[in-house]
């Protein structure tokens, strides 16, 4: 994980927290994004490329195999944000790449404009753990951990609700699956 301020926490915008996948991603897929990220924030408003080793890539599993997959994953996923002027807006997560073959290779990315828009313009951000995010075993549990990582620090804004089924599109929670509350309640809260 990448320190952005020197101990052990990504400082992540609003507005790619509260998202919605239309394409569904796995707690990997997610835990590498946050690694993306964090790596390229200092420039991450820039058209630039950005460079990660693939050991930093890891996170839950000790080889490199599965990252061609999550990052194929992250540049097909589709994701609907929710501006701060109430606008919804189609984006992808991850933009073009190229991947050394070795294992200690490295991965050069970019993400695409108007995520970069988005990330520019945004005004609440929520300080996101590496070491809590990396102890986490499913991918709604890290949403969740990140919706109330967003949350914990809004002043104006003491309590919010969510309709069952917006709760269940922020946490990815795929349409058919958990569709018994009970079932939701206990594998994805």
């Amino acid at each position: 994980p990448h320190k952005v301020d020197g101990v052990g926490t990504l400082v992540k915008p609003s507005e790619l927290i509260d998202i919605v996948e239309m394409t569904p991603l796995t707690l990997n897929d997610r835990l590498i994004y946050n690694c993306l990220l964090a790596k390229a924030w200092d420039k991450i408003g820039e058209d630039v490329e950005h460079v990660i080793a693939k050991t930093d890539l890891r996170s839950t599993h000790n080889g490199t195999e599965r990252i061609g997959a999550s990052i194929e994953r992250l540049m097909a996923g589709i994701v609907r944000v929710r501006l701060p002027d109430g606008k919804l807006m189609r984006v992808q997560l991850l933009g073009s790449n190229t991947e050394t073959q070795q294992d200690s290779g490295v991965i050069r990315y970019r993400f695409d404009n108007q995520l970069r828009r988005i990330i520019q313009n945004s005004s609440v951000f929520a300080r996101i753990r590496s070491e809590v995010t990396f102890a986490l075993s499913s991918k709604y549990a890290l949403a969740l951990y990140e919706m109330i990582q967003k949350r914990g620090n809004l002043a104006h804004k003491p309590s919010e609700e969510f309709a069952l089924e917006e709760l269940r599109a922020l946490l990815g929670v795929a349409k058919g699956k958990l569709p018994a509350f009970a079932d939701f309640k206990r594998r994805a809260l």
